[in-house]
């Protein structure tokens, strides 16, 4: 498993305990997964807006990949098709497909109160969403960082 800079290979559960009476188990995860669960190692997926997309993959992977990013960076719509592992062979295929499903996840983000907008130009994907809270603190902080400058 590989989070970033941080990987893990080994046991995921530590232990496991049953209770034979009420058949309840309690799962003990391995402690050295922990960082990979720091703040910022996941990203938190608004389930409502995800229920919003059930059976549209293509919508739901846009909408996890978005989720992703605090702010979106313009994508060729070659490189989604590559990264959503896309069943439609050619570009022509998947264009349309894209635009349902990237109007899916902007109604479905209306529909909750959540801002999400694209636009494609010159076969490159637009998108402008309200970042999360978690991730404006990102931002916040990456702004405030002084930046190394070339001579």
């Amino acid at each position: 498993m590989q989070v970033g800079r941080y990987g893990y290979e080994g046991s995921l559960i530590d232990e496991v305990y049953r209770d034979k009476e009420t058949m309840e188990y309690v799962f003990r995860l391995n402690a050295k997964l922990r960082a990979l669960f720091e703040p910022d190692q996941f990203t938190q997926i608004d389930w409502v807006v995800r229920r919003e997309l059930d059976g549209k993959p293509l919508a739901q992977w846009l909408h996890g990949f978005y989720a992703s990013h605090a702010k979106p960076y313009p994508v060729s719509v070659a490189k989604l098709h590559e990264l959503c592992g896309s069943d439609f062979d050619a570009l022509n295929d998947f264009r349309p497909k894209l635009r349902k499903a990237l109007d899916a996840v902007a109604d479905a983000c209306k529909i909750n109160n959540q801002s999400f907008r694209y636009e494609v130009q010159n076969d490159i994907v637009h998108v402008k969403k309200e970042p999360s809270s978690a991730q404006l603190r990102h931002l916040t902080k990456k702004a405030e960082k002084p930046r190394l400058r070339k001579p």
